[in-house]
């Protein structure tokens, strides 16, 4: 099932705008079944001692700075059609002078686990891993545990969907949309098929790296169960 799951959503990105109707309910149920820990974690048992690791990029210095409290707002890397993203808000211009020095991101390769605890977001107070995005989208957005009249209400939903976003046109150009315009953006039935918020970003980027982890494996994965 792991690599059916993983070649599934490879097919996912394979086109210029994916539909968020397969995001919300393709990938994010299947995310969420493998982000639950332990059914990888039984996989991860069997590849002993060579686990999954999954490529990501991650910057030890916004993290550090994220700790001390200088950021309203930040958003680690992440990639959308191989372009990288990373923003942020400072929390007072106190702050901004006092941010450590940039070194830069780094690309890590990382067990399952360490990936899924990966800080992607802070904002307004409140940080999130990948393994949480997940798990929002499959409680609020899709899925088994799908909701809909809690949707709206979510303390989340403000955080995670009506803070950064991408409009992409049938071309693949790419516009960042900020707060309202992303609501206002979603409102418009002819430009509501190009709109990511912020955790269909998240959730896509999450998705993308564990399928090419995962495939990376085929072979040894498929001798396990042959």
């Amino acid at each position: 099932m792991l690599l059916e799951d993983a070649e599934t959503l490879e097919k996912l990105f394979n086109v210029i705008r994916p539909n968020i109707g397969n995001i919300r309910n393709t990938a994010g149920p299947i995310m969420r079944r493998w982000f639950g820990e332990e059914d990888i974690r039984q996989v991860q048992k069997m590849l002993r001692p060579n686990l999954l690791r999954v490529r990501y990029w991650t910057n030890s210095t916004e993290l550090k700075n994220l700790k001390k409290g200088y950021y309203n707002i930040w958003i680690g890397n992440f990639s959308f059609n191989d372009i990288s993203m990373s923003w942020m808000a400072f929390s007072s211009e106190k702050a901004r002078k006092r941010i450590l020095p940039e070194v830069g991101s780094q690309k890590v390769c990382e067990p399952m686990g360490a990936f899924l605890r990966q800080p992607v977001c802070h904002i307004l107070g409140e940080t999130f891993t990948r393994k949480d995005v997940v798990k929002f989208h499959a409680n609020n957005l899709g899925g088994a545990h799908y909701d809909p009249h809690g949707v709206e209400n979510t303390p989340e939903k403000k955080r995670l969907r009506d803070t950064v976003g991408y409009e992409v046109d049938v071309l693949g150009n790419i516009k960042m949309l900020l707060g309202s315009e992303i609501v206002e953006a979603k409102k418009d039935r002819d430009r509501r098929a190009g709109i990511y918020d912020l955790a269909d970003l998240i959730l896509l980027d999450s998705a993308k790296r564990f399928a090419v982890s995962v495939l990376s494996e085929r072979e040894r994965l498929h001798a396990l169960i042959a």
